[in-house]
């Protein structure tokens, strides 16, 4: 009953949901968008290769050991120099994603585990296997980044976070995978083993790269390009219903624009002081925003905050001059009591004067 009563407002009519739900179908079944699922699955793919290449040395390196006779470091380096290489790889994404789009890097991705995959089976030294290793770890960052990326874009606000759930299951899969080939090629001679086990993974990275060329392209990344028509096929292709596909391409286009407008650099509270003594924003600001009164304001030809550095521990000390004024003929001093007075061309050089110089009113400017 509790639940009930929340549920129904004082007018005794049901109240609308905060967010439209994707109910098409009768009986308010939802309607989920299978299209979007596929292109999701098959970018999400790409990162098997990523379990597979990470697990494999777990079985091979014992062939590789005997093989080429590395040493026990060797070995060690050559198995966790993948996680170092990827670091380069993670950095380089973003930007080849936004140079070449979403799907074109994924095919580059894909080109690079093969290529990987092959150098590691044909390697004879250990600079070879190093290397090859670079290779692989190159393709595997790629993929990594780039998927997760894309799957967000692509998929709609219903099984968004189902569908960005699929890299992490398809690299587990990878890994078992991994183990499998391990098993299953462990009979071979050793200098054969390995091979074929790294080889076994240059074969999947081409129906992959098939795959992605059939999936779109990210509608962020075409309206980044302009290409504002083919995002809106995309996104009808890829949402739930037609409205829902207007209402993501009009939020894309937003932060599309937002991003690409250079930002505006709000005045931060520095600790310098205004022409009234009280603290203000950074220089560029106006006395208005500063806090200053009209009767405290300098005159129009001096800016109204300044770079101003005050002494600590004396009674008395020189400001510098403001930011964009020049430098004053006769420097003013202001003592501890936050009262101004005129120093001497002695005291603006450095020495005190001997004679107290008249001061100012309070709350204004000298003349």
């Amino acid at each position: 009953m509790l639940g009930s009563e929340q549920a129904m407002p004082h007018g005794g009519a049901t109240a609308e949901p905060l967010l439209p739900s994707a109910a098409g179908a009768p009986g308010g079944t939802p309607c989920r968008n299978r299209f979007a699922f596929l292109c999701a699955t098959l970018a999400s793919m790409t990162t098997i290769l990523m379990g597979y290449n990470l697990a494999l040395m777990s079985g091979a390196q014992l062939f590789i050991r005997e093989d080429l006779g590395l040493t026990g470091v060797q070995v060690e380096v050559l198995t966790g120099s993948m996680n170092l290489f990827m670091l380069v790889s993670f950095l380089a994404a973003g930007w080849a994603a936004d140079l070449m789009g979403r799907r074109g890097t994924l095919v580059l991705a894909n080109a690079f585990l093969m290529a990987g995959a092959l150098a590691m089976s044909a390697g004879a030294s250990y600079a070879a296997l190093m290397a090859a290793r670079f290779v692989t770890s190159v393709g595997v960052g790629f993929a990594r980044v780039v998927a997760a990326v894309y799957n967000a874009e692509i998929s709609p606000a219903s099984t968004r976070g189902v569908l960005s759930s699929l890299l992490d299951m398809f690299v587990n899969v990878g890994i078992l995978l991994s183990y499998v080939s391990n098993f299953a090629f462990a009979g071979l001679p050793a200098h054969l083993g390995w091979r074929v086990m790294f080889a076994a993974g240059a074969l999947p990275p081409v129906f992959l790269a098939a795959g992605v060329l059939a999936i779109p392209e990210s509608p962020r990344w075409l309206v980044m390009r302009g290409r504002h028509g083919e995002a809106r096929a995309v996104l009808a292709r890829t949402s739930d219903t037609a409205a829902e596909a207007d209402l993501r391409l009009e939020e894309i286009m937003q932060a599309v624009s937002a991003s690409q407008q250079p930002a505006a650099v709000a005045p931060a509270a520095c600790g310098r002081r205004c022409s009234c003594g009280r603290r203000g924003a950074c220089a560029g600001s106006s006395s208005a925003s500063s806090g200053c009164s009209s009767s405290s304001r300098r005159p129009a030809s001096t800016p109204s905050c300044c770079t101003a550095r005050w002494c600590s521990g004396r009674p008395a000390c020189r400001r510098t001059a403001p930011c964009s004024a020049p430098p004053s003929p006769s420097g003013w001093s202001r003592r501890a009591s936050s009262s101004w007075r005129r120093s001497s061309p002695t005291a603006s050089a450095g020495a005190r004067s001997s004679s107290p110089a008249p001061r100012a009113p309070p709350g204004r400017w000298p003349p």
